[in-house]
């Protein structure tokens, strides 16, 4: 792991760069964590992961982990940032919140999105040119507004037992 916050710190990571580690890059265990303008390149695992944590990531590229980012029982406040090439998927959400404005997830070889008994809202995102499903949703509430769902490997939108809010969004192929 390359910075671990646990038992209720605050750490703010700004104006970085953070270079491959194996494990997990940035990893906030029941804290807090600000990401802000910060490059996080590889990492075995993750780029950033959140257990039972509230994660803020702005204006940030994660690229070239297993998953970009994880979020176990935690909250994900993430705006103008890049999650990309990411072999297993971009963002994995398991009993967690969920808030992107201006969020890219691109071109991961694997899932673009993921969410299991999740609640997301999500505007003027892109989720596009990833290896399998734009997003996939188990049990998961999601409001999507004015966002682009295109050109995935596998189905654009796969939801299960969810409740759907879509709202000028451009779904295609």
């Amino acid at each position: 792991t390359g910075l671990l916050t646990s038992d209720h710190v605050c750490t703010c990571v700004e104006k970085d760069a953070l270079l491959p580690s194996r494990g997990v890059s940035l990893k906030a265990h029941v804290g807090s964590l600000e990401v802000v303008e910060t490059v996080i390149d590889g990492g075995t695992v993750s780029g950033i992961s959140g257990f039972k944590s509230s994660v803020r990531v702005q204006g940030s590229t994660v690229s070239r982990a297993g998953t970009g980012i994880i979020l176990y029982d935690s909250s994900l406040v993430a705006e103008q940032t890049t999650v990309t090439g990411h072999t297993t998927g971009g963002i994995l959400f398991e009993s967690s919140t969920g808030q992107l404005r201006e969020v890219h997830v691109i071109k991961n070889p694997g899932m673009g999105v993921q969410g299991l008994e999740s609640s997301l809202v999500g505007s003027s995102c892109n989720v596009s040119h990833n290896g399998a499903q734009g997003l996939l949703l188990s049990l998961t509430e999601l409001d999507l507004e004015q966002s682009v769902v295109a050109h995935n490997g596998g189905v654009g939108l796969l939801a299960e037992h969810g409740r759907l809010t879509l709202a000028d969004s451009t779904f295609g192929p």
